[in-house]
């Protein structure tokens, strides 16, 4: 294992959470092709871009998507192996090399994605700088489909001159693949396409400022649980499994989408659709485990009585997707509420649990007596201080003690 190589291991739960905790709205990542070489062209606005790519992009495709870096990032030992373990490629923002043509070509021929910056530099997260036409001879040259990208929020997390990660939402959208200019000296293709993706870029911009707040968050989880049952669906082996890795790369990719709408059914019954793959695969004492985790996914529609709390979906594998639940979604109770019984110490008596409250007796007419001083009001026969009645006999209740007149 190369230095490259550790880097990356010892840093890539850390990035996949930071991006989960930080994510917003998705829109259009069903855009991004789940296979074959491709050129994401997003807007620039702070380095967390990279990481929101890098993630965003292998939770969808299973593999890495490289980037194209400036020299100056290439001059120090640290940040060298840092920006090369983290899929940089060096280029020279006036003039590419004969290598990093080369690294290119390779990274198509192995069917990975190339982010390109066509601002060529971080901006201000206000405005878009102009976009430069080299960037886009990559993919002219290879006849790649271009995906325009959109993002709001990292600035925020990531300023710039800034070290330390901040609170924030970041909020993406991916727009559909760009129309290859026709006609033209490859030159002019180039400026035309990258035109064409500013405009595409701008506007895709302004779509995630809209979805910040909240409006079309039940839309976007429904899309987004479209795209997670498509991935697994064809993610099925002959025998009806799926890979480890592409359930893990799916249960994370649901886990950003439910991070925007924690609450919505068909994002749920995807978690409890891989629950229950994950389930197939592990011994029983970890299926009892993964099947406690299903009953208490949140915004699962659930139906029945709360003894039997049958799933309106089909976790298991097999061909036939998640059922849509049948009116508003019900949240199930997490558990019955018990009374909690206090143990008293080693070698001290339990407190007595008081005796229940009860009424007095009524006279004829409906009016309460009263006790005196002298009455009990244990169970059991007492003489009271009253005056004999006509037949010389004084009036008790032996029931409850109660003087009655």
């Amino acid at each position: 294992m190369n230095a490259r190589t550790a880097i990356r291991a010892l840093t890539f739960s850390w990035g996949s959470r930071q991006v989960l905790r930080r994510m917003g709205s998705i829109e259009g990542l069903e855009n991004v092709p789940t296979s074959g070489p491709f050129v994401l062209v997003p807007n620039h606005a702070s380095y967390f871009d990279h990481y929101v790519v890098e993630f965003l992009v292998n939770a969808v495709r299973g593999n890495p998507t490289w980037f194209l870096t400036k020299a100056e990032s290439f001059e120090r030992p640290v940040s060298r192996v840092w920006t090369e373990a983290w899929y940089g490629i060096q280029v020279d923002r006036d003039r590419p090399s004969p290598t990093t043509i080369r690294q290119v070509q390779r990274v198509f021929s192995d069917g990975h994605g190339l982010c390109v910056y066509p601002e060529g530099t971080r901006g201000d997260g206000v405005e878009l700088l102009p976009f430069k036409a080299g960037a886009f001879r990559f993919a002219l040259s290879a006849g790649v489909p271009v995906v325009p990208l959109g993002m709001v929020g990292t600035n925020t997390v990531l300023p710039r001159g800034s070290r330390r990660l901040r609170n924030g939402r970041v909020h993406v959208a991916f727009g559909r693949p760009l129309e290859e200019p026709a006609g033209g000296t490859k030159q002019e293709r180039s400026e035309q396409l990258a035109s064409a993706s500013r405009r595409a870029v701008g506007e895709l911009i302004a779509r995630a400022k809209a979805n910040a707040d909240g409006a079309r968050a039940e839309e976007l989880g429904a899309r987004g649980a479209a795209l997670v049952d498509a991935l697994i669906t064809d993610g099925f082996d002959a025998s009806g499994r799926l890979d480890r890795a592409a359930r893990r790369r799916l249960e994370y990719l649901t886990g950003l989408y439910r991070s925007t709408v924690p609450d919505h059914p068909d994002l749920s019954a995807q978690r409890v659709r891989l629950l229950g793959l994950r389930a197939l695969e592990a011994p029983l004492p970890l299926k009892l485990s993964y099947a406690l985790q299903v009953r208490s996914v949140r915004g699962t529609c659930w139906s029945g009585s709360l003894t039997t709390r049958t799933p309106t979906t089909s976790w298991a594998a097999g061909t036939s997707a998640p059922r849509a639940c049948s009116g508003p979604a019900r949240r199930r109770p997490s558990s019955i509420s018990r009374r909690r019984t206090r143990v008293p110490p080693r070698g001290t008596r339990a407190p007595s649990r008081p005796s229940p409250r009860r009424s007095p007796p009524r006279d004829a007419t409906g009016r309460p007596t009263r006790p005196t001083a002298a009455c009990s009001r244990r169970r059991r026969r007492t003489k009271c201080a009253l005056p004999d009645d006509s037949a010389g006999r004084r009036s008790i209740s032996p029931s409850k003690g109660w003087c009655s007149s």
